[in-house]
């Protein structure tokens, strides 16, 4: 990857090494907080940004461990919804988009974009 990206190792591991600690962190968030969880991303923006976003107003004890990160993490509220929510949803979403297709014999794709959940700064 370092190679391929023209910079050296140490910079590779800079750059890229805390993405896997990011993603634990945002699985343990998403259990902690189901009702406020919306959404987050790595967004590679010169150096990577990263955020996270909740319903409402961020839970206090979220913040804190969002800003016990190495890396820094933008912590956004007022998302419109929660995964746990969209996740309830989808089901029964995607079998009324399929029960009002005609039965045409030919599969179907469904791609469902989560901009929605990602939140306000």
């Amino acid at each position: 990857m370092a190679e391929q990206d023209g910079i050296t190792l140490a910079e590779a591991i800079d750059a890229y090494g805390w993405h896997q600690p990011f993603s634990e962190l945002v699985n343990d968030l998403r259990s902690r907080y189901p009702e406020e969880f919306a959404d987050s991303a790595i967004q590679p923006q010169g150096g990577a940004v990263a955020w996270v976003a909740f319903t409402g107003t961020p839970p206090p004890a979220a913040v804190a461990l969002i800003e016990s990160f190495p890396q820094p993490v933008a912590v956004r509220g007022g998302a419109p919804v929660s995964q746990a929510v969209v996740a309830d949803a989808v089901p029964e979403l995607i079998d009324e988009l399929l029960a009002g297709l005609p039965d045409t014999g030919v599969p179907v794709t469904i791609v469902i974009v989560d901009e929605l959940l990602g939140g306000s700064d």
